[in-house]
């Protein structure tokens, strides 16, 4: 899970980096503001400053396990997170 702070255009965005457990498998994925349909819209800087893409605009993940999702809608519609590691130290 990762988090920050996004400008665009004039707005200011929080947003939080989801890794979806169930991945590719999943039945669906977050389909609101920074979701992957509508970040396939969005310009190449946008997906390269998030870490989408890398500089030769290849995915760098499966849309279905890791998503972008602004705060206020993790809050609206999860009750809880649980954060743990993935990978030991």
């Amino acid at each position: 899970m990762g988090w920050g702070r996004f400008c665009l255009g004039y707005q200011t965005f929080r947003l939080i980096k989801i890794r979806n457990p169930w991945g590719e498998r999943a039945p669906q994925t977050w389909k609101g503001d920074f979701g992957s349909e509508w970040m396939d819209k969005q310009p190449f800087q946008l997906k390269f400053e998030l870490g989408i893409v890398n500089t030769s605009n290849v995915k760098m993940h499966d849309d279905m396990s890791i998503f972008w999702m602004k705060f206020e809608d993790l809050r609206k519609y999860f009750g809880q997170v649980e954060v743990c590691r993935v990978h030991p130290i």
